[in-house]
């Protein structure tokens, strides 16, 4: 009898499952600066279903502006700047729509979220509350392109090259080799760079700002703040040929050691096939959701620098919690860092246990069930033929016993 009981409550679950609402707070991916635009979407609303309720209180950090801008069409209410409270007959799953704006100058990249602590729903008298938490969303300094495709690096011609460059900065010269990232510490306030041509009837020319200055084939460069330098050399021999070598020079900040590639553990590049996680080489933890019904992963990961050595472990045989871990190891075979991506299954409904209040019909169903087996048992024992047979049955065991006596 217990087998049956558990086996109707397990089918009772499985036709009538508990409500369960989940929506996604989705913004545009991308890296924005100041003044830069973005749109966020909430969704997750049953379509041409009746909302009774339909509010929430946007949070948005400071270095962003937000404001509704459009809703589903079939919620009528109210909102103001970044508060709402709709209700309505819904046409589609959108919930609104959100434009916002990066509203300063960022000095260093940082991630943030839109939240909402109350968002509330409520159709047919239920009422549920959660918090919703937006996507990730990067903000950071406003890069300037500087790119040299249009410089002229004609290395085939060998009149038009240097044929070295020596530095107090630590850098490794070829003359086939026109364009240089060099980095300097803290306590460097100026960088000298001496140059011999090729060939000698070429001529070399500077281009660059004002603190940099060129004279008797040796080139100064004044270092006044933290940051970024460059300059060009530009070398131009009789026949026509022309090679520009650039010179990207970064004076560190106060405490930050020279970037030494042999101790570089980063990845360039991570992603996952058919989930996005917004990858930053310095952020090492990351999360996504998954459908029950996924058991593996493909994940792509590149090395910053050449020949460092990735694993990727736990992204096969996955479960709900299962941590998939991408391990680099960088060149000095010591450095390592692993990049974590925590993976969270959505609810199966067909196994899982109902963990929320059964709906009245189910749970009347279940006491009908339960009224009928009692009734049933009841009536059974009531039964003139059932007594008769047990009675028989009494007797047949009392004789067994007598002749075993």
């Amino acid at each position: 009898m217990n087998n049956k009981i558990y086996f109707i409550i397990a089918l009772l679950m499985i036709i009538f499952p508990m409500n369960v609402f989940a929506f996604d707070f989705t913004c545009d991916s991308g890296t924005y600066s100041n003044g830069d635009k973005f749109n966020c979407l909430i969704s997750g609303l049953e379509s041409n279903k009746t909302y009774e309720v339909v509010s929430g209180d946007i949070t948005v950090p400071d270095v962003l502006s937000c404001s509704i801008n459009k809703q589903n069409a079939g919620l009528k209410g109210t909102s103001s700047g970044r508060s709402f409270n709709f209700s309505g007959t819904v046409q589609d799953s959108t919930v609104l729509n959100v434009e916002c704006s990066v509203n300063r100058e960022i000095s260093e990249a940082m991630t943030v979220q839109l939240t909402i602590d109350n968002f509330t729903t409520k159709v047919d008298g239920t009422e549920s509350k959660e918090k919703l938490r937006s996507s990730l969303i990067k903000v950071g300094k406003k890069e300037v392109s500087t790119t040299t495709t249009t410089k002229k690096r004609d290395i085939e011609n060998g009149n038009s090259l240097l044929k070295s460059v020596t530095s107090d900065a630590e850098f490794t010269f070829s003359k086939y080799i026109t364009e240089y990232n060099i980095q300097v510490l803290y306590s460097v306030k100026e960088v000298n760079f001496s140059y011999e041509k090729n060939l000698s009837s070429s001529k070399v020319t500077l281009a660059s700002s004002n603190k940099v200055t060129m004279s008797n084939n040796t080139v100064n460069l004044q270092l006044e703040d933290v940051g970024k330098y460059s300059f060009d050399l530009i070398v131009k021999s009789d026949d026509g040929g022309e090679t520009v070598y650039t010179f990207n020079v970064e004076r560190l900040e106060k405490g930050e050691g020279l970037y030494d590639k042999t101790k570089d553990a980063t990845l360039s590049n991570l992603s996952l096939s058919n989930y996005s996680i917004n990858f930053d080489p310095k952020v090492v933890n990351y999360s996504i959701k998954v459908d029950s019904s996924v058991d593996s992963i493909t994940v792509n990961a590149t090395p910053t620098v050449d020949g460092a050595s990735v694993v990727v472990k736990n992204n096969t045989n996955i479960k709900n919690g299962t941590q998939i871990i991408v391990s680099v190891t960088a060149l000095d075979k010591n450095t390592k860092i692993d990049y974590v991506i925590t993976v969270k299954k959505s609810l199966d409904y067909g196994l899982a246990i109902n963990s929320g209040i059964i709906g009245g019909g189910a749970l009347l169903i279940l006491i009908m069930i339960f009224s009928l087996i009692k009734v049933l048992n009841k009536k059974n024992k009531d039964d003139p033929i059932y007594k008769y047979k047990m009675k028989q049955k009494g007797n047949v065991n009392n004789n067994t016993n007598n002749q075993s006596n």
